[in-house]
């Protein structure tokens, strides 16, 4: 994982979280898990062969589906060689049997049970700004490249929030907005290097490394999913977007995501503000 660029001084705390993709109801078959810090590679040098050394960070009881390890030690030690940290887990056998039921999710299966982590910061002199690292508006155009593309960076493809396409059979609701819509577009984000946190608003304050991006669906409440649409700030505080295949809009003055009409595909769901950076 990429750890922010800041001192080990001004981490207070960090978390990294995993999920059990597959549980043997018999407690006989669930093994001690263990996470540790592998100390001598880096992920690129990594195989399924591949010896590693490691020391351990934490241990986690057999028989859980979800995993909760303290790793702020982990990323402090980290930060004073390299904000490249790469975690190993590892089960030990109970009684003797192996352990190939201890599969979890991983980042490119989507939804709310992927692999996260978060950092606490905690420096008066970490500069939070206004803007982040947002740039000045530049118009662009080109058909093969979308709003989330836009949004992200990302002028190579066509991006789509979802890992298995349109998910058209799903309600447009708070439920699944917040378990599916809004959970698999963090997912693809995460699959394109892009490190990406919800923040509360419009106005929630972002590091000098991150920036703003806007999101939401449309039929909220009144039927199926239609479509999904992003914009994104610049660093003076205005707007933009891309309409599909059409040139980017940059909205007037003063205006904000929370201010305008966001199309003809009725986008009315709430509104949620991503603070993302490239990792």
């Amino acid at each position: 994982m990429s750890l922010p660029d800041v001192d080990s001084s001004d981490v207070v705390s960090a978390e990294f979280n995993i999920n059990k993709s597959l549980t043997n109801p018999n407690p006989v078959f669930n093994p001690t898990i263990y996470l540790r810090r592998v100390t001598n590679k880096t992920y690129d040098q990594l195989t399924g062969t591949t010896s590693y050394g490691a020391t351990n960070i934490a241990t986690g009881a057999s028989g859980q589906t979800s995993y909760t390890f303290d790793i702020t030690n982990a990323v402090k030690n980290q930060l004073d060689v390299s904000n490249k940290l790469v975690l190993a887990i590892s089960g030990e056998p109970v009684y003797g049997y192996n352990t190939g039921n201890a599969v979890f999710y991983a980042t490119n299966q989507g939804g709310s049970l992927i692999p996260s982590f978060s950092v606490v910061l905690e420096d008066p002199d970490l500069g939070l700004t206004p803007y982040g690292s947002a740039k000045p508006y530049t118009p662009m155009s080109g058909w093969w490249f979308n709003c989330f593309s836009y949004a992200v960076g990302y002028y190579d493809d066509w991006l789509e929030p979802y890992d298995n396409g349109y998910p058209y059979s799903y309600p447009a609701n708070q439920y699944y907005y917040e378990t599916v819509y809004i959970p698999y577009a963090m997912s693809t984000m995460g699959a394109y290097n892009i490190a990406v946190r919800i923040i509360d608003n419009i106005l929630s304050p972002v590091y000098p490394y991150e920036r703003r991006i806007a999101y939401r669906i449309g039929n909220f409440n009144t039927g199926y999913f239609s479509d999904f649409h992003f914009m994104k700030q610049h660093n003076e505080g205005s707007w933009s977007h891309k309409p599909g295949q059409q040139p980017t809009i940059l909205l007037g003055t003063g205006l904000t995501p929370n201010d305008v009409s966001w199309g003809i595909f009725n986008y009315n769901s709430p509104i949620t503000y991503f603070a993302i950076y490239p990792i």
